[in-house]
């Protein structure tokens, strides 16, 4: 598939004119994408500040590419002896541009005084940091003065590293390019203060969301909350499909799945079974299990057409409720069964990681 004019374009404005950017593009128009071709065409170490350890690990897992001489980093998964072998990896970098390494990191990790930062700053000093990449930049300025000052140290770690890599190679500009979805101009403008800079390019796509509702709930248990509300869409729409997230992978495993089995049991018997007469089933997708399974589930919830892993039938009509801990925030989201069963999907012969 072509690269979006926009990509283009912003690829060249890092890459080759070295300019400080801000891109503010939604969700799946492939902000990534630009990052990993600025390293591709660096051939140097890229530093990306991710606001979550888990977005950090994800955005590793799209971004390793050995074949081409791309490696990738979550700072934060290397502890200990674990630290020790990514600081000789990186040691051993010499700047001769046959590799692009990008580092991913989050902003505790990032401050000043922590051995990661000492890591970059000995990089930063011998010229190998090319570029800084600030992900959901939105979450810097949102959280900086509350429960997260950490982003205002990782931000200002940021800055003195561009100045260690500035005064190292004084004739080349180390941009820093802000990435969001959601980036206003008062967050804009407060991150502006906080970096001590002006973008020198913006390049702000189309906001326009799809049709999709986001329904907020303050309630002192939120997970009785949760199965209450749920228990009233299942009566409601007995075809329905769900999923429920939460950032808790014990939960899902434990507490959650038998509180949602207690509330089952108390929707009329008709309402326990589809339309084939099966048990309608809670699954707890935990683990690499979970990864594997989630990407094709959410294909299914989004009516897309047929997909394939192997040679299996999974009757997704039949699984009504899967509990996944992906995404920090609990969310409720539902489709008709006419809808989910668009996609076919085929399930792995081993799946013993679903409960």
């Amino acid at each position: 598939e072509s690269p979006r004019p926009y990509q283009v374009d912003m690829i060249f404005q890092i890459a080759y004119r070295k300019q400080s950017s801000y891109l503010i593009r939604k969700c799946g128009e492939g902000k990534l994408l630009v990052l990993l071709a600025v390293a591709i065409i660096m051939r140097q170490i890229i530093v990306c500040m991710v606001p979550l350890i888990g977005l950090g690990s994800d955005q590793v897992n799209k971004s390793k590419r050995l074949d081409i001489g791309l490696e990738a980093y979550h700072v934060d998964e290397f502890r200990d002896e674990n630290f020790e072998e990514l600081s000789k990896r990186l040691n051993l970098y010499d700047g001769n541009r046959s590799e692009a390494i990008v580092l991913f990191i989050s902003p505790q990790q990032l401050r000043e005084g922590t051995r990661s930062y000492s890591l970059l700053h000995r990089l930063a000093s011998r010229g190998f940091i090319s570029a800084f990449f600030v992900d959901e930049a939105h979450a810097c300025v949102e959280h900086c003065n509350s429960f997260r000052p950490e982003f205002c140290h990782g931000a200002h770690a940021i800055t003195r590293l561009v100045s260690v890599a500035t005064t190292a190679r004084p004739e080349i500009k180390t941009p820093i390019v802000a990435m969001s979805a959601t980036f206003t101009i008062p967050e804009q403008q407060s991150f502006n203060e906080l970096m001590g800079r002006l973008p020198d390019v913006v390049s702000w796509g189309s906001m326009d969301k799809r049709n999709v509702g986001i329904f907020t709930r303050i309630a002192g248990d939120p997970v009785n909350e949760l199965l209450n509300h749920w228990q009233a869409h299942a009566e409601k729409d007995p075809n329905g499909q769900s999923l429920i997230y939460s950032n808790s992978a014990k939960a899902c495993d434990d507490s959650l799945l038998s509180r949602l089995e207690k509330k089952k049991s108390k929707l009329k018997k008709e309402l326990c079974k589809d339309a084939k007469g099966n048990e309608r089933e809670f699954i707890s997708l935990t683990g690499e299990c979970g990864i594997m399974l989630k990407t094709f589930l959410m294909a299914a919830f989004c009516g897309e057409d047929e997909s394939e892993m192997d040679e299996h039938d999974f009757d997704l009509p039949s699984i009504v409720y899967a509990v996944s801990f992906f995404f920090v925030l609990n969310f409720f989201c539902s489709r008709t069964a006419e809808n989910c069963s668009r996609t076919k999907i085929k399930r792995p012969t081993n799946i013993e990681g679903a409960h």
